[in-house]
Protein backbone atom coordinates (compact mmCIF):
# COMPACT_ATOMS: atom_id res chain seq x y z
CA UNK A 1 0.00 0.00 0.00
CA UNK A 2 2.74 2.52 0.85
CA UNK A 3 4.31 1.97 -2.93
CA UNK A 4 1.20 2.40 -4.35
CA UNK A 5 0.60 5.14 -2.32
CA UNK A 6 3.93 6.79 -2.99
CA UNK A 7 3.34 6.36 -6.92
CA UNK A 8 0.18 7.57 -7.00
CA UNK A 9 0.98 11.03 -5.46
CA UNK A 10 4.27 11.52 -7.19
CA UNK A 11 4.85 14.04 -9.64
CA UNK A 12 4.92 12.45 -13.06
CA UNK A 13 6.80 14.36 -16.09
CA UNK A 14 4.95 13.02 -18.92
CA UNK A 15 1.33 14.21 -17.42
CA UNK A 16 2.46 17.27 -15.51
CA UNK A 17 1.40 16.64 -12.24
CA UNK A 18 0.65 13.43 -10.06
CA UNK A 19 -1.49 10.78 -11.09
CA UNK A 20 -4.16 11.12 -8.38
CA UNK A 21 -4.26 14.86 -9.03
CA UNK A 22 -5.69 14.41 -12.37
CA UNK A 23 -7.91 11.72 -11.71
CA UNK A 24 -9.08 12.81 -8.26
CA UNK A 25 -8.43 16.61 -8.33
CA UNK A 26 -6.49 16.54 -5.64
CA UNK A 27 -3.05 15.51 -4.09
CA UNK A 28 -3.24 12.68 -1.10
CA UNK A 29 -0.99 13.35 1.36
CA UNK A 30 0.13 12.03 5.30
CA UNK A 31 -0.56 14.96 7.27
CA UNK A 32 2.91 13.89 8.66
CA UNK A 33 4.92 14.96 5.43
CA UNK A 34 6.18 18.48 6.09
CA UNK A 35 8.51 18.46 3.31
CA UNK A 36 5.68 17.69 0.74
CA UNK A 37 3.49 20.15 2.75
CA UNK A 38 5.75 22.94 2.33
CA UNK A 39 6.75 22.38 -1.30
CA UNK A 40 3.38 21.92 -2.18
CA UNK A 41 2.97 25.66 -0.60
CA UNK A 42 5.54 27.04 -2.52
CA UNK A 43 5.08 25.92 -6.02
CA UNK A 44 1.17 25.99 -5.89
CA UNK A 45 0.33 27.86 -8.80
CA UNK A 46 -3.46 28.10 -8.46
CA UNK A 47 -6.82 25.92 -8.46
CA UNK A 48 -7.00 23.94 -11.55
CA UNK A 49 -9.94 22.22 -13.26
CA UNK A 50 -9.75 19.05 -13.98
CA UNK A 51 -10.48 19.17 -17.70
CA UNK A 52 -7.48 22.15 -18.11
CA UNK A 53 -5.24 19.84 -16.06
CA UNK A 54 -6.37 16.51 -18.34
CA UNK A 55 -5.64 18.60 -21.68
CA UNK A 56 -2.19 20.25 -20.78
CA UNK A 57 -1.18 16.14 -19.60
CA UNK A 58 -2.53 15.12 -22.85
CA UNK A 59 -0.73 18.10 -25.08
CA UNK A 60 2.88 17.30 -22.99
CA UNK A 61 2.89 13.40 -23.73
CA UNK A 62 2.13 14.49 -27.15
CA UNK A 63 4.89 16.63 -27.55
CA UNK A 64 7.01 13.88 -25.87
CA UNK A 65 6.07 11.51 -28.23
CA UNK A 66 6.50 13.98 -31.33
CA UNK A 67 10.08 14.16 -30.10
CA UNK A 68 10.99 10.38 -29.39
CA UNK A 69 9.65 9.92 -33.43
CA UNK A 70 12.20 12.82 -34.23
CA UNK A 71 15.11 11.43 -32.49
CA UNK A 72 14.13 7.70 -34.16
CA UNK A 73 13.60 9.12 -37.70
CA UNK A 74 17.06 10.80 -37.25
CA UNK A 75 18.58 7.71 -35.61
CA UNK A 76 17.41 5.17 -38.81
CA UNK A 77 18.88 8.07 -41.22
CA UNK A 78 22.05 7.28 -39.71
Amino acid sequence: MDVEFAINNSYCRSIGTSPSKLLFGVSQRDPNDELRNYIELENDKSNRDLNTLRDEAKLQMKNLMMIEVDLIVSLAEL
